[in-house]
């Protein structure tokens, strides 16, 4: 059995920025700069001022900021809030292979952990490429053949919380034993699935990700102890997320080949399934005159588009941001995809 678990512990523990390429340099701090973008675009958003008003409520060590908001609450308090600014508008990053959303996550846990310690910027973005690598990494071991996983899990709430843990084991510069519970005290809090999605509560799963980073790894710093195998063990991650996941593709090149590089970048609020429709839509309604009447709209698009899209008649902006059949619509009569086309 591939001992993925130590390996990945390894390699946050030793991570280097000097190892680094250039280009993984870039992207790393490229992704962190369209994620506080992300956040200033969607702090003031509904859902996020109820999840103020309750952080204000419980209270908490005034370690981070709550961005945008003028407050601060604890480390793993902020890293919940900012992370669901950034992912609230369905605007944030996406791994193209598996969906997930690997940047929130992570930069919310390395950003408010900063705030409370002091790090230099190369360390944070050490940490940044770490833990969205793992995180990548992983949600290719659980989707890819020969894994076999349901589509109902929301893949961001099941690696994210690993992907967290690891980056703030890095910055807080643990070493392998302490990582190595730390991602096992994240694994036991995975958990997401997409039944809520056209609901607030389908943008809760990113933050808590985020949260149960923090929270492992401040407990890994601790001494709170986990068994060295969570992810690859009998019963552990990868058997029931992904069953039957080849474990060694999850490690091959890890440090030298850089899957979160497929990341990509949304320029419309919707889900990345969504984006190809949206430019064909946008491009088709170039060539109509202004005058054009549409009688009706027929879209070729992959099943996965209608799985996690199909939302025929969405009753909210939060259904629209999950629904080919409105951007479809919503683009050909307004010839634009943003904000303004949710309502």
């Amino acid at each position: 059995m591939t001992d993925i678990t130590r390996q990945f512990a390894a390699y946050a523990a030793h991570s280097r920025y000097a190892d680094l390429p250039e280009q993984v340099r870039a992207e790393g701090a490229r992704a962190f700069l369209n994620w506080i973008g992300c956040v200033l675009g969607g702090h003031n958003d509904p859902a996020v001022a109820i999840a103020v008003a309750n952080a204000v409520d419980e209270g908490g060590n005034p370690h981070s900021s709550i961005i945008g908001h003028g407050l601060r609450t604890s480390v793993a308090g902020a890293a919940f809030i900012n992370c669901l600014s950034s992912t609230v508008l369905s605007f944030d990053d996406t791994h193209l292979a598996t969906v997930t959303h690997p940047t929130g996550p992570v930069a919310a846990a390395l950003f408010a952990l900063a705030e409370k310690q002091a790090v230099s910027g190369e360390d944070f973005v050490t940490a940044l490429v770490v833990g969205m690598e793992i995180e990548c990494r992983l949600s290719n071991l659980l989707l890819m053949p020969p894994a076999r996983t349901e589509i109902g899990w929301f893949i961001t709430g099941i690696t994210g919380p690993v992907g967290a843990a690891a980056a703030m084991a890095r910055l807080m510069r643990l070493g392998e034993r302490e990582t190595r519970a730390a991602i096992g005290l994240a694994v036991m809090q995975a958990s997401g699935t997409r039944a809520a999605h056209g609901s607030m509560t389908a943008f809760l799963v990113p933050p808590h990700a985020a949260r149960s980073g923090v929270t492992a790894a401040l407990l890994a710093a601790r001494g709170f102890t986990c068994t060295d195998q969570t992810l690859e063990a009998s019963k552990g991650f990868v058997d029931v997320f992904g069953k039957g996941g080849n474990l060694q593709t999850a490690v091959n090149g890890l440090g030298t080949h850089f899957e979160f590089l497929s990341n990509a970048y949304k320029p419309y609020p919707s889900g990345i399934v969504v984006h190809p429709a949206t430019d064909a839509c946008l491009e088709i309604a170039t060539q109509l005159g202004h005058d054009a009447s549409i009688a009706s709209v027929a879209l070729r698009v992959h099943p996965l588009t209608l799985d996690l899209t199909g939302r025929r008649e969405p009753k909210n902006p939060v259904e629209a941001q999950l629904s080919v059949f409105h951007w479809a619509a919503a683009t050909l009569l307004q010839r634009a995809a943003g904000i303004a086309q949710l309502d």
